[in-house]
């Protein structure tokens, strides 16, 4: 209709239209921003005799702005696919398929046009016409088969459109396009057989996800760390599964990603500085840089060095010239980004230490320098924020605390400089670093023992924390759903760190950087993963639900994020929300690394045991103790009052710091159950600082409750 705009025309199929299979405006206030995409235009041989598919414009005066993008110009189809008047128009990897036609582009009076990787066969005439007129700007870019004719003397090299888009590679297009996801009238069944698959209870998760969530998020225009995340996750899994007949239009939803990021010569578009989080989605480049150079064909080694150019620059850029502390005590550790000066967060080091590791081992593997600069950063911050009592690490640090925006950072004591509390995602982001690197570092390098002996105190702690019902973690992993922030919202079990969690702990076993007695943390951890956060659709796709949004520190002009426990809790960007990158992209590569286990061991593995709860008097909080002050066996339990209310604390007994003088509370059996009410009778001068909360019950009886790893100890 006359004046309508945004207009979007996609996955139709358009045969035998009399003198035009659709056209856009031939009169004054004309359609604007119309959108033609994944449609297939073909004539029958019964048809009328004029088999001319496609007109827009043609409204003098009145410019209209048009995008042909993914089509097919079929059987029949002889003039104007399409002819344009008056327009800005943007042709992008359509397939002209027509061969023996009269003409097929058509440029005409004060048209402006972009035309790029277009494929047109052998047999197709005139595949772009221009008409007689001055006022013609034009650019052709990376078409194949391409031929036009007419004067161009406007061609305009600088011409672009206002978006961001993907661009398949040109000698893919009709691949794509005529397969079984491509142009036509095919959504209505695009996933459905894989769906009907995906119903199998035995069937992979990781494929299951990547085709219920994967293209949607890959196919974000935006250069974003997290569609860059969950377009690795997807490469990942094309690469364990390459013989599936999904994976070669999965490959592409990547390499589109990717490329709608850059130019043909692997120069980014637009590219913005000052954030390391615009550094991590250059993970991409590697997998792709190898998948294209083993095609051993001239457009595989082509697109191979524009994904080498791309890697080349987020290198020397964040090598080089990202900003660093200059201060002594943490000199060299990277900005978490310029907004924030002086400070590390944990994410940072999965965004820019990570990609610099696997820069380093695809192109520079022998530069010592280079991978001291990377163990530089973990070391850097694991000195600052590594609580040795809590066995986690804040948040963020900061060099500067008393500057503006380090508003949240402590200004004093142990910890100078860093937030308040344990976030989850944080130390996903973490420990899922930590174990990338590891994965790619020389063995022999100077740092490695001090990042794997970092590495093992993360697993360690976060052992610790680990929920013993569900076998995932809080969103605060020091407090259970007992905890309510300010507003009232509870702290809740939280679906991107857990897979993170799932995910490093299941690789760091395969790689041998953890030991055996991991296998039943990381065996929880996917279980609970899968049990807590995944739900399925009547069709087969799931979905993956409880993450949290978004969540930060400061700067100076966003007090709300001020790093407290309610912040992360109640803050206005920390809601919790369903099929969210940062868990779709974690949730497939534990699952990868989960069905590779099972791949090399197929012995199902035990599942996790149920707590055993011992007998206790209600009133009482009573702790399973060593006779000599050890920690307690494997199985052992502190539990008590308060266990019908979600209260009560299983402790694993690996990592138990339960220390009561064996003496004062007149142990003389192997293993008793000890009052804390003794305790603290038998010593009167302790006292008890390490609680979560205390509370007394409806008899006055007064009760703690403890986190993990607490210490009980005299004098304390």
């Amino acid at each position: 209709n006359n004046g309508a705009t945004h207009v979007w025309i996609d996955h139709c199929e358009f045969i035998d239209g009399l003198d035009g299979n659709l056209d856009s405006g031939k009169r004054e206030g004309s359609e604007q921003f119309v959108t033609y995409s994944w449609n297939i235009f073909r004539y029958t041989e019964r048809s009328y005799s004029h088999p001319y598919s496609n007109g827009v414009g043609w409204s003098k005066g009145y410019l209209q702005y048009i995008t042909y993008a993914y089509n097919i110009w079929g059987n029949g189809c002889n003039r104007r696919l399409p002819v344009a008047d008056w327009v800005y128009i943007h042709l992008l990897n359509n397939y002209y398929n027509c061969p023996g036609n009269a003409e097929a582009i058509g440029i005409n009076d004060n048209s402006h046009a972009l035309i790029e990787g277009n494929y047109v066969v052998e047999g197709v005439n005139n595949a772009c016409v221009f008409g007689n007129y001055s006022d013609i700007f034009y650019l052709n870019r990376n078409n194949y088969g391409f031929q036009r004719y007419g004067d161009d003397t406007n061609t305009d090299q600088n011409l672009e459109v206002p978006y961001q888009y993907p661009c398949i590679d040109v000698m893919q297009v009709p691949e794509v396009l005529t397969g079984k996801y491509g142009a036509g009238a095919t959504i209505g069944d695009l996933l459905q057989p894989e769906k009907e698959a995906m119903k199998a209870k035995d069937s992979d998760y990781s494929k299951r996800m990547v085709l219920s969530q994967g293209e949607a998020w890959s196919a974000m225009k935006s250069w974003d760390y997290v569609s860059g995340l969950v377009t690795k996750s997807i490469l990942k899994c094309t690469t364990q599964y390459p013989e599936d007949d999904w994976t070669q239009r999965a490959y592409a939803w990547c390499q589109t990603y990717a490329d709608a990021a850059l130019n043909s010569d692997g120069s980014f578009r637009n590219f913005k500085k000052g954030n390391i989080d615009n550094i991590a989605s250059g993970k991409v480049f590697f997998e792709l840089y190898d998948r294209e150079l083993s095609k051993g064909t001239s457009q595989g080694d082509a697109n191979a060095a524009k994904y080498k150019a791309a890697a080349d620059y987020l290198y020397h850029y964040l090598r080089y010239e990202y900003s660093r502390i200059q201060k002594e005590d943490g000199q060299g550790g990277f900005y978490h980004k310029d907004v924030y000066p002086n400070q590390m967060w944990l994410d940072g080091l999965y965004m820019g230490a990570a990609f610099y590791a696997e820069y380093l081992h695809h192109f520079a593997a022998d530069d010592m320098e280079g991978w001291s600069d990377v163990a530089n950063q973990f070391i850097t911050i694991h000195r600052h924020t590594y609580d040795k009592d809590m066995q986690l690490n804040y948040h963020g640090w900061s060099a500067e605390p008393k500057d503006p925006n380090s508003f949240w950072a402590n200004t004093g004591g142990e910890y100078m400089g860093c937030s308040k509390e344990f976030w989850g995602r944080g130390m996903g982001w973490y420990f899922a670093a930590l174990t990338d690197v590891l994965e790619l570092m020389p063995a022999t390098h100077e740092d490695y023992q001090a990042l794997k002996d970092i590495l093992s105190q993360v697993a360690a702690g976060l052992k610790l924390w680990q929920d013993p019902i569900s076998g995932v973690w809080y969103q605060l992993l020091q407090y259970d759903d007992s905890y309510k922030g300010t507003c009232g919202n509870r702290n809740y079990l939280e679906a991107s760190a857990s897979c993170m969690f799932a995910y490093s702990y299941l690789k760091a076993l395969r790689l041998g950087l953890i030991d055996e007695s991991y296998r039943e943390t990381a065996e929880a951890a996917y279980k609970g993963a899968l049990e807590t956060f995944i739900t399925v659709n009547n069709d087969g796709s799931i979905n993956i639900n409880q993450s949290c949004r978004s969540a930060g520190l400061g700067p100076s002009n966003n007090r709300q994020r001020d790093g407290s426990a309610s912040y992360y809790l109640c803050g206005s960007d920390v809601t919790v929300v369903s099929n969210e990158g940062k868990a779709i992209g974690p949730f497939i590569m534990a699952s990868l690394e989960w069905e590779w286990l099972q791949a090399t061991n197929p012995s199902e593995p035990s599942e996790p045991s149920e707590p055993n709860e011992p007998e206790t008097p209600e009133n009482a909080l009573y702790f399973w103790q060593s006779a000599n002050g050890t920690p307690v066996e494997k199985g052992g339990v502190a539990s008590g009052h308060g266990a019908s209310e979600g209260r009560v604390n299983y402790v694993n007994a690996d990592y138990h710091t339960l220390s009561i003088n064996a003496k004062k509370a007149n142990i003389e059996s192997d293993y008793v159950l000890i009052s804390l009410d003794q305790a603290l009778q038998a010593n009167d001068q302790m006292e008890v600082t390490a609680f979560r909360n205390k509370d007394t019950d409806a008899n006055g009886t007064l009760y703690y409750l403890f986190d993990n790893g607490f210490v009980i100890d005299e004098g304390q």
